[in-house]
């Protein structure tokens, strides 16, 4: 439709018609134009005022149908409309132009299914940057332009980043001992090919992750209590945006001699000492009393629960681990108390593992004359939380090759 002060029905027509503020349309009938073909478009007017006609106006169009869409195609393909691929690759191609000219350019987008543009590009093909969320319904949509500024309609092919957890790693439990110290430890033996990141959790919570060197890893929980104890193993490959791989848990019992002190940081410094008495842990309230200014009865103010105390006597009848022991006792850091078995009692009858800060004085009681037979030594504690992490990785057949301890 073109606009005009006055106009015919058809081109040549002279009859007026009326006009609506001082407008009116002049409708052509139709033809078969061809894309891309420019079209020349004369148009006079004439009035009562002006009964000769006006000068030509002159219009040039250039007839461009929308184009069809182009092509959409995903690397690695989708199948059964997911994408085993949190970065694939977009490549547009089968544009069709409608001008007889060229394309010009190109818009690529990922959108979620509302239409939120994630992420967008010129360029074809195109491969993500930054990853798409797992488990994510998207759409991939392009659409390009042609000459004349005429844009395509967008081509959408909606899809699902479904990318799968590699099978759980095969892992094998079994009990070692420190070669300095001679503490028994559990060690995972963990199949992963070099590259893969292994991680280790224990209690819900990660205890340190290591790259295997080879077709397998060893790693040692240092920190692991007494009596079973279950372990939740996954890998990660080294290639970009893998996914965890699913969960191998396994549970074992760490075998050896029982009634251990050890700091975890330190595994070459255990002794085994026996339990001669350990006494009840209590938990006091602290609280706090002061006397306000013009009142004569004092406020009591309750706090909040000490940590809980107690006291411990271990008996050792080597000097060496005599001197092993003070050290412990006084080096001022967390320590451990691995659970020993009970006398009598069934072989899972374990008492627990106390984690605990020694306070106070270290005593030696020297309970007969004579040659060295045994000592006891006497010490109060505070106990402190459980530790958690304690991951060792173990190169090699030979443990002191190499040690190395994640925190």
């Amino acid at each position: 439709p073109h606009r005009c002060y006055s106009h015919g029905s058809s081109l040549n027509t002279h009859t007026p018609c009326p006009t609506s503020g001082g407008k009116a349309q002049a409708i052509l009938p139709p033809f078969a134009a061809t894309p891309g073909t420019a079209y020349r478009y004369l148009l006079s007017v004439y009035g009562p005022l002006s009964p000769d006609w006006a000068d030509y106006s002159v219009v040039d169009l250039t007839h461009r149908p929308t184009p069809a869409p182009p092509t959409i195609t995903l690397t690695p393909a989708p199948m059964a409309g997911k994408v085993a691929s949190r970065v694939p690759t977009m490549t547009v191609s089968g544009e069709a132009v409608t001008d007889g000219g060229s394309v010009l350019g190109r818009e690529l987008q990922w959108t979620d299914v509302d239409g939120t543009v994630l992420a967008s590009a010129t360029v074809s093909p195109w491969m993500l940057v930054a990853p798409l969320d797992n488990g994510k319904a998207v759409k991939a949509r392009a659409r390009f332009l042609q000459g004349g500024g005429m844009w395509s309609d967008w081509a959408e092919l909606p899809v699902t980043i479904d990318v799968p957890k590699p099978p759980a790693p095969a892992v094998t439990f079994a009990t070692i001992t420190h070669p300095v110290s001679g503490l028994p430890l559990p060690q995972l033996t963990v199949t992963a090919p070099a590259g893969v990141t292994v991680r280790v959790e224990r209690g819900g919570a990660v205890i340190g992750e290591v790259v295997s060197e080879g077709a397998t890893v060893r790693v040692v929980d240092l920190a692991a209590p007494a009596g079973p104890v279950t372990w939740q193993v996954t890998t990660l490959a080294p290639t970009l945006f893998a996914e965890r791989s699913l969960p191998a848990v396994v549970t074992g019992t760490t075998t050896g001699a029982e009634s251990w002190l050890l700091d975890p940081t330190r595994p070459e410094t255990a002794v085994c000492a026996k339990v001669v008495e350990l006494d009840t842990v209590k938990s006091d309230l602290r609280s706090s009393v002061f006397a306000p200014i013009g009142d004569p009865w004092p406020i009591v103010q309750p706090g909040v629960p000490a940590a809980p105390t107690g006291g411990m006597v271990l008996r050792t009848d080597d000097p060496a681990d005599l001197t092993k022991l003070t050290d412990l006792l006084k080096s001022g850091t967390p320590l451990v108390l691995r659970g020993w078995g009970e006398e009598g009692g069934t072989a899972d009858a374990r008492q627990a593992d106390i984690t605990f800060r020694p306070v106070g004085e270290v005593t030696e009681a020297r309970l007969a004359q004579g040659p060295f037979t045994y000592r006891n030594i006497s010490t109060a504690f505070v106990s402190v939380p459980p530790i958690i992490a304690g991951l060792a990785v173990v190169y090699g057949d030979i443990w002191d090759d190499i040690w190395s301890d994640i925190w």
